[in-house]
């Protein structure tokens, strides 16, 4: 049973419930509402409503890529759309970017917090000749 900060009847029980279980009931409402803050994107060939935070990598030796400047995005989306995030899933964002899932940072309230890599970057993982 979750716990609750303030009142709500049910069943006539008072609950209390914490900021983190109100945040879990918000994600569709609030959090991934395409009308609010969310965006539209296909991950793994499903459209899902996501959260995407664009950035670049411009330092070297970073967490994904090893030199260079790379596309970078976290990305959250719903643990109801995508249970089981694993690295090499793909993503294409509303804009047509195609985006790559390299680890899995966090999972809670409700939300993955995933980081990606733009296709066509430098990924820290292929050898280069020379």
């Amino acid at each position: 049973m979750p716990h609750f900060l303030w009142g709500m009847v049910y069943n006539r029980e008072v609950l209390i419930m914490t900021l983190k279980d109100q945040i879990a009931a918000d994600v569709q409402t609030v959090f991934l509402n395409t009308d609010e803050f969310a965006e539209k994107i296909i991950y793994n060939g499903k459209s899902i409503a996501g959260l995407v935070f664009r950035g670049d990598a411009p330092g070297k030796g970073n967490v994904l890529t090893t030199d260079g400047q790379s596309d970078q995005c976290i990305l959250r989306v719903a643990i109801d759309d995508v249970p089981s995030p694993k690295v090499g899933d793909r993503v294409t964002d509303e804009t047509g970017k195609k985006w790559i899932v390299k680890m899995i940072l966090s999972s809670g309230a409700g939300m993955h917090r995933l980081a990606c890599v733009g296709t066509g970057t430098m990924s820290p993982w292929v050898q280069r000749n020379g």
